[in-house]
């Protein structure tokens, strides 16, 4: 797989430093003809824009035990057993996030429907989904990873993910909130009361320290992670082709990988 990463992150790298270099041309342009456009949105649009794809990087010892191992408190999809494990950190405000995350549920479903039809052999996936709220840029992005684990207390794994299809399908659900205990069939006294008294806040605010920690610095990352012993850390939103490419390289070689 090393060959594969160091071609892909090289690939990567190129179109990161023109993009770069083209939106500081276009960013500086607007600057000058828009007089209303503040800083914070020339911040915003520079990293919502040149951090969508950067290199992978492969991790040392020492950079994976920053990494909180896979655990019970993880939204998680997959076979506990499976050879490769994907941690990703998201934000539902990160609009790169919603696309990838539909990205990686069809890989999944794939996969699944793959092992049913005894395809792959013992080849299996299993994602963990982790919190990482960027306020500064995305500021209702803190409440709603809150919202969504007072939705999982209420209504189990099963309403995390009914949740988490409906911000990142429809992004306007996430101002107004009434909608969720009637939608996901969850009791609202209780629901309202999670959600005023900040009952997640802590657990939320962990994950994004434990995942800063861990090299996380912008959304949607991922870390890939095979048989526990080795990790990727992929920073961006890659396409469904390249992550396909990718998983593959993860389970022991890609015929096609040339082909990027």
């Amino acid at each position: 797989m090393f060959g594969f990463i160091k071609y892909i992150s090289e690939k990567f790298f190129l179109i990161f430093l023109i993009g770069s270099i083209t939106l500081s041309i276009i960013v500086g342009f607007l600057w000058k003809k828009t007089k209303d456009v503040s800083e914070a949105k020339v911040v915003t649009d520079i990293k919502n824009l040149v951090q969508r794809k950067s290199p992978i990087v492969k991790l040392n010892a020492n950079q994976i035990a920053l990494l909180p191992p896979f655990s019970e408190e993880d939204h998680k999809r997959g076979n506990k057993g499976a050879s490769v494990t994907l941690i990703v950190y998201s934000d539902y405000e990160c609009p790169f996030c919603a696309d990838y995350y539909f990205i990686i549920r069809k890989i999944l479903d794939e996969y699944k429907q793959s092992l049913a039809a005894s395809e792959r052999g013992k080849d299996e996936i299993r994602l963990a989904y982790r919190h990482y709220p960027i306020v500064a840029i995305h500021p209702e992005s803190q409440r709603l990873a809150e919202t969504s684990e007072c939705v999982t207390e209420l209504g189990g794994d099963d309403a995390f993910w009914q949740f988490s299809d409906i911000i990142f399908t429809k992004s306007d659900k996430g101002k107004d909130l009434s909608w969720v205990s009637t939608d996901l069939n969850i009791n609202q006294s209780k629901f309202n009361k999670c959600v005023e008294d900040s009952r997640y806040k802590e657990k939320v605010e962990r994950q994004y320290d434990d995942g800063l920690k861990a090299g996380v610095s912008a959304t949607p990352t991922t870390f890939i992670i095979k048989d526990k012993t080795e990790v990727w850390l992929i920073t961006g939103a890659y396409s469904y082709e390249d992550m396909k490419v990718i998983i593959e390289e993860a389970f022991g070689g890609h015929k096609d990988s040339s082909t990027l």
